[in-house]
């Protein structure tokens, strides 16, 4: 471990012995990835590989991943049992407006958003609603 924290880059697989030497001392051992949709696809396919290839191996590993629905793709075929708590709600969508719209008017106050023609304003509204897939 103490190897580890002294390198400014370690590889995955290193990460992933490691993982599996601390499930091993322990009973439970819980994993938690938040944003892990957000990562570079070759990047999260590889750890998600990794982390596949010995849950089915490691009784005591709990894995919970917060992220967007497309995450789910990815997760398919990778995990004998996956189980989805999806946090779309109708009340979401409108709570999501009021941030977006509440942002924007800040940054058009404060003159960290300038734009030259108002109705430009809508559309960056509209596609921030859209595509915040309930982030």
């Amino acid at each position: 471990m103490k190897q580890l924290d002294r390198q400014s880059f370690v590889e995955l697989k290193h990460w992933v012995d490691l993982l599996r030497q601390r499930i091993k001392l322990s009973g439970a051992f819980y994993v938690l990835f938040d944003g892990l949709d957000e990562c570079d696809p070759a990047e999260r396919r590889a750890l998600l590989d990794a982390l596949s290839s010995f849950a089915a191996h490691a009784p005591g590993l709990r894995v919970f991943m917060a992220s967007r629905e497309s995450l789910s793709v990815d997760l398919r075929g990778r995990f004998s049992y996956v189980e989805h708590v999806s946090m779309a709600s109708p009340g979401l969508s409108s709570d999501i407006c009021l941030y977006v719209e509440a942002a924007i008017q800040e940054r058009v106050q404060n003159e960290d958003l300038v734009v030259g023609d108002p109705r430009l304003l809508e559309h960056i509204k509209d596609a921030l609603t859209q595509h915040a897939d309930g982030m």
